[in-house]
């Protein structure tokens, strides 16, 4: 990705605001919402959530979501025997989906999904020694998201390591 200067002075600045506020943070939920709004700068999103994985049954808990009303925290999702469960929460690699029938393709609650206006999805995975632990999913309006997005992802999830697995104990 190429930016004018002064989007990734920005875009560097919200990074080391992120590193500071994960020093001083007294919880979990402060850094998932230090990570949303580093986020917000170097991705954007419409939708962000935080999910923790349950490895023996492959489901996945909501415990961050920017938007409370259509996903809200707590809720639960079966993810097991999906080529999305495979690839993101079996094989920790990150999925990307550019447009409506991605987010059909892979999710069960695409009609919720496609009817916030959101047809484009970066699912990056948190992972600690080979294991993943959760993922950080970002949607957006259709087309917004690419690989380079990953690039920059990987960059925030790091920072979900202590917490998610603090939630785990």
């Amino acid at each position: 990705m190429t930016h004018p200067p002064d989007t990734a002075e920005a875009e560097v600045a919200a990074l080391m605001t992120l590193a500071a506020d994960c020093d001083t943070a007294s919880n979990s939920l402060e850094i998932f919402g230090a990570v949303a709004r580093a986020a917000d700068v170097v991705l954007g999103f419409q939708l962000l959530t935080i999910l923790t994985l349950d490895p023996e049954t492959l489901e996945v808990q909501r415990y961050y979501t920017s938007n409370e009303t259509a996903y809200p925290t707590g809720g639960k999702k079966p993810m097991r025997d999906t080529q999305w469960g495979r690839q993101v929460l079996q094989d920790g690699r990150p999925f990307v989906g550019t447009q409506a029938a991605d987010i059909r393709t892979h999710f069960a609650d695409h009609e919720l999904i496609i009817s916030l206006g959101l047809e484009s999805i970066v699912n990056l995975p948190v992972r600690w020694q080979g294991q993943v632990l959760g993922t950080l999913n970002l949607l957006h309006g259709p087309g917004y998201y690419s690989d380079a997005s990953v690039a920059v992802g990987r960059l925030l999830t790091p920072h979900l390591v202590a917490p998610l697995m603090t939630l785990k104990h």
